[in-house]
């Protein structure tokens, strides 16, 4: 989604949106949905740019303690599209809210300025996204789930499953290395002035993910019940990649910063283009 480059903006990161940009254009599981006119595209769509507004205030936030209220005007909209685009987005909303209430309070200077304008313009964010889905919530916390016959067990199988089809394939030699450069990603964000913000945004996929794979006992398993992970995926997978090439700058300072970034990028794209072209084949899905 063009969104996905906007989340190296809102955390002020030029080249890190180009990385987001470059994985998501050619990644085959966002162009699969893509061409479908069905809900997995429009939760791709709508979290991610649910992650570009939260992390614009986010930003905000915690370097000037100021709300700016287009920034609230566009996490409502964003927040509404996620819930109404399909349930998995109820369940990634749930968590996700949680933690953000959790992030404004647990830090006692920052919570001061929570008061007045400010902490209006939070409850209107947090909460102005629901009223359009309250009917249909209220029919959802109503309902009472039986257990599915064709239920799964949770199961870590899921993992490569999800971490496969949402990067660089299945097979061990595309998976590796896209689990390595997500690694990559992590210890790059441990070590950024965004480190809070980041493990916020850990956290929320973790969460999200420890709940939609609860929902296997009443669901059958299916990788775009999980879409709302993929641009988490792609954030840290960037990050890890904008990691490495700076890594490599610093450590031959003749080369000019731009070169390692795109030397990283060479390989990659003839794999990812292959892959793109079989989707792009494709008259419908699979059974």
């Amino acid at each position: 989604p063009p969104r996905l480059p906007l989340q190296g903006h809102g955390l002020r990161d030029r080249r890190l949106g180009l990385w987001l940009m470059f994985l998501t254009a050619f990644n085959t599981f966002h162009l699969f949905y893509s061409r479908e006119a069905y809900d997995y595209a429009m939760v791709i769509f709508f979290t991610t740019g649910l992650l570009w507004a939260g992390l614009r205030m986010l930003h905000r936030w915690e370097w000037e303690q100021v709300v700016d209220y287009r920034d609230v005007i566009l996490y409502v909209v964003f927040c509404a599209g996620t819930l109404q685009s399909h349930l998995s987005g109820l369940l990634f909303i749930g968590p996700w809210s949680a933690l953000l209430v959790a992030y404004l309070l647990w830090d006692r200077q920052k919570r001061k300025a929570l008061q007045g304008k400010a902490l209006v313009l939070w409850m209107v964010a947090l909460g102005a996204g629901f009223i359009p889905f309250l009917p249909f919530l209220v029919r959802v916390f109503g309902f009472q789930a039986t257990e599915a016959v064709t239920a799964n067990r949770f199961s870590m199988s899921i993992f490569p499953q999800l971490v496969g089809r949402m990067g660089w394939g299945e097979a061990w030699w595309a998976l590796l290395p896209f689990i390595v450069f997500i690694g990559l990603g992590i210890g790059a964000a441990r070590r950024s002035a965004e480190k809070r913000i980041y493990i916020f945004l850990g956290l929320a996929a973790l969460a999200y993910l420890a709940v939609q794979s609860y929902m296997l006992r009443v669901s059958r398993f299916e990788v775009r019940y999980f879409s709302a992970l993929f641009p988490f995926m792609m954030l840290f997978a960037g990050l890890g990649l904008d990691f490495l090439g700076q890594w490599i700058s610093e450590k031959r300072k003749q080369i000019a910063t731009p070169l390692p970034h795109i030397v990283l990028a060479l390989p990659l794209l003839p794999w990812l283009l292959v892959n793109v072209w079989t989707v792009c084949q494709l008259d419908c899905r699979s059974a």
